[in-house]
């Protein structure tokens, strides 16, 4: 299968098409929620004012109605707008799918707005109260995240100000967000060596190809097409990062917060464990830098260039390659060798066509997994250019897809699992890929697997520590004021060099522009739990050995927790370690140290 018959997903199982009356119902749906909402939150304006602290049945059953409606308004939210996400992810400049996505926006915002009162109320509510509110089957699931919510009660705005900041986040925060979208799909890559121009998803996909000409060339025009937006892509962050720095300001009315307080919370862990994942990671960086020195050593160079970050094995080939079906089955047998049923949902996910792997001029770059909330069914996106990284890529995404998967039978409050959970499965599907091949493969394989296993330590030890060094130094620096393009790119290369050293031969100075997660709309510090997922999912990956047959039920009840628990309790109650500690990280690192050097070992041969 070449890259023009690669698969297209297919969503007309949700609705025919934007604004087919399917559609249009299930917005009128929510429209209809949130005027129920409203009602129902003039009926309990006295308990919500504060004027009545009478735990009455009346208050309870308003409460548990709002909860219902929520949820049910939610899940056909998020259906459209994942629905219309998927039309922008393939189309960029899909105008109707623009359209319509300022709609659900303005919706979702309504929604977000109505439901502050409750939100408010509940987060600071009586303990009596809040137990009464538990003590039915539609809301008893929702008890650890009213638990970790009443964690930040003294953060909370009145509910006025609440409602009043939910609805500026459209057409502040997100809007900034929506523009990042249009100008990474509308970006034109030169390549001159092809004679043509291209999409960025399609330029970056050459990054991951075995001719280095080409990688370096694509590189180069990444950087200059990127170029040419510097400025609105440098309001897009000062602007994304002023007005969360403005809401924590705000917020900061009963003790001070920092702009980590809120990215932890999400992440469902301590800044404890953060500091002491960090601590470990910097502590033993030699071990990723001896891994950048030693692919640049397989690439005949003494330091790595930007443009081989990731590179293919260079004993691949040029002619090397892994068709989406090849790589599909790779999967599938990878995922089998741990649960016939892993495999299985493999080819449910080809056979469902829920998986979107074309090369199109206006797609979006980048990879991700979503699903639909009414069906339960994941979707996978990515650009898919037959390399091993890209086989690699789509592994991640369907370790995430599965993850989602055996979770599709639990109550919706326990769904919506931490970034630093959610990087697990994925990461753990990539290692499951690599090792299969690596133990099937000949020479140049196994070559290959010890090239990636020393990518993987590069990205997830410098890489992303280099991305979280930048981020935390420009939002220290935005309370201060805006910075310039040219300042911004200063941060970057001062983060770079701090954690690459001298292993790599120059930055990327416009990393902070040309990488996606600093611009997401919905959150910040979208890089420390990619680190925390890598070297968690190494420490469960161990147990597989140690547990034989037992490992796929554990691995399951792990992943079914990660919706009820913080990742604390999650890994005590698992693996019986205290993650706040830098023991736990050191022993995933030392994992890492025997790949390097098995790495390092194959090189001198």
């Amino acid at each position: 299968m070449g890259t023009s018959s690669l698969p297209a997903w297919n969503n007309e199982t949700e609705y025919k098409a934007i604004g087919a009356p399917d559609f249009n119902a299930d917005l009128g749906q929510v429209q209809s929620a949130v005027e129920q909402i409203q009602a129902v939150n003039r009926e309990l304006a006295p308990w919500f004012d504060g004027a009545n602290k009478d735990a009455s049945a009346t208050l309870i059953q308003g409460l548990q109605k709002i909860s219902k409606l929520s949820e049910e308004a939610g899940i056909l939210l998020s259906n459209l707008s994942t629905y219309i996400n998927c039309e922008l992810s393939v189309d960029a400049k899909n105008a109707p799918a623009l359209k319509a996505m300022s709609q659900i926006q303005k919706t979702g915002a309504d929604l977000s707005t109505t439901m502050k009162p409750y939100e408010v109320y509940l987060t600071g509510a009586p303990e009596n109260v809040l137990r009464d509110y538990l003590a039915s089957k539609q809301t008893e699931a929702e008890a650890f995240i009213w638990r970790e919510r009443r964690k930040m009660k003294d953060l909370m705005l009145a509910p006025s100000e609440e409602m009043t900041l939910a609805q500026f986040k459209q057409f502040g925060l997100h809007a900034w967000g929506d523009l990042y979208d249009q100008i990474s799909g509308s970006i034109q890559v030169q390549l001159p060596s092809k004679g043509k121009s291209v999409g960025v998803a399609e330029a970056s996909g050459y990054l991951r190809g075995s001719d280095e000409a080409l990688r370096k060339e694509a590189w180069h025009g990444i950087q200059q097409g990127w170029k040419t937006f510097e400025e609105p892509c440098s309001a897009i962050l000062n602007n994304l990062a002023g007005f969360r720095l403005e809401e924590y300001r705000k917020r900061s009315h009963t003790r001070a917060i920092d702009f980590l307080e809120f990215p932890l919370m999400d992440s469902k862990i301590e800044r404890a464990t953060l500091d002491a994942m960090m601590e470990a990671v910097q502590s033993r960086i030699q071990v990723p830098r001896r891994a950048l020195k030693a692919m640049a050593k397989s690439l005949g160079k003494t330091r790595i260039d930007p443009w081989d970050i990731l590179a293919p094995s260079p004993r691949a080939g040029k002619g090397a390659s892994y068709p989406f079906e090849k790589g599909v089955s790779l999967i599938d047998e990878a995922f089998t060798s741990v649960d016939s049923r892993m495999g299985e949902f493999v080819r449910t996910m080809v056979k469902n066509n829920w998986i979107e792997a074309r090369v199109l001029p206006n797609k979006k770059p980048g990879a991700y997994c979503t699903g639909f909330m009414k069906s339960r069914t994941p979707r996978v996106f990515q650009t898919y250019m037959e390399s091993y990284n890209e086989m690699s890529t789509l592994a991640h995404e369907l370790g995430h897809a599965y993850h989602s998967w055996v979770m599709r039978d639990l109550p919706v409050a326990h769904l919506e699992y931490p970034m630093t959970l959610a990087e697990t499965a994925s990461i753990f599907a990539e290692t499951l890929l690599a090792d299969h091949i690596g133990s099937n493969g000949d020479a140049d394989t196994r070559f290959g697997i010890a090239w990636s296993n020393a990518s993987d330590a590069a990205a997830f030890l410098v890489n992303i520590p280099a991305r979280y060094e930048f981020e935390k130094s420009f939002y220290e620096a935005r309370k201060n004021g805006t910075l310039s393009a040219g300042e911004l790119s200063e941060l970057t290369d001062k983060a770079w060099r701090k954690w690459y050293g001298e292993e790599i031969s120059e930055t990327e100075r416009q990393y902070w522009m040309t990488k996606l997660h600093f611009s997401i709309s919905g959150v910040s510090f979208y890089n420390f739990p990619y680190t925390f997922g890598y070297l968690f999912s190494l420490g469960i990956y161990a147990k597989r050995a140690q547990m034989g047959a037992g490992f796929s039920k554990a691995y399951i009840d792990i992943l079914r927790d990660t919706g009820r628990m913080t990742a604390e309790e999650v890994i005590q109650k698992h693996l019986g370690e205290d993650i706040r500690k830098p023991d736990f990280w050191l022993g995933s690192i030392s994992i890492v140290e025997k790949k390097i050097a098995e790495f390092e070992k194959l090189l001198s041969h």
